[in-house]
C-alpha cells in the first residue's frame, strides 16, 4: 500500500502541510488507507481469492489456508485483512496493537495477530 499512498501523498500536497507541522486530518487519512486497501485489493484480490497468495507469496512460493489447510475463503480472507487493516487505524492504541501483530511471527506458532483472527496460517505452496 505504501508504493500508493506515498505519491498520493505527495501529489495531494500531504508532505508540504507535514513539512509545515500541519498534521493531516482524520478524513485525509482515512481517504489515503481507503485508496491504498482498494489499490491492494485491485492488485492482490483475484490471486487471494483463487490461490490464497499475493504476488510477494507467489514469488516466495507460500500461500494462506485455514488452519485446517483448506483454501481460504473470502470471509476468512476479510476478517484476517480487516484485521490488519483497521486495527492500525485506531488513535493511540491502534499502533500499539500493530506491533504486537506483527511481533506474534516470534511466537512458537509462527502466526501473526491477524492470522489468529482470521483462523489463518502461512504454508508453503509447493
Amino acid at each position: 500500500m505504501i508504493p500508493i499512498t506515498l505519491p498520493l501523498m505527495y501529489f495531494t500536497g500531504g508532505f508540504d502541510d507535514i513539512s509545515k507541522g500541519i498534521e493531516p486530518s482524520v478524513s485525509y487519512f482515512l481517504a489515503l488507507s481507503i485508496a491504498g486497501m482498494a489499490a491492494f485489493l485491485l492488485i492482490h484480490g483475484k490471486f487471494l481469492v483463487r490461490d490464497g497468495q499475493t504476488l510477494g507469496k507467489k514469488v516466495l512460493n507460500i500461500k494462506i489456508v485455514t488452519l485446517a489447510g483448506r483454501h481460504a475463503d473470502v470471509p476468512t480472507l476479510a476478517k484476517r485483512y480487516g484485521f490488519s487493516w483497521l486495527i492500525p487505524l485506531i488513535p493511540v492504541i491502534g499502533p500499539i496493537i500493530n506491533i504486537v501483530n506483527i511481533l506474534f511471527i516470534f511466537t512458537k506458532s509462527k502466526r501473526c495477530l491477524h492470522d489468529h483472527v482470521g483462523e489463518t496460517k502461512v504454508i508453503n505452496s509447493n
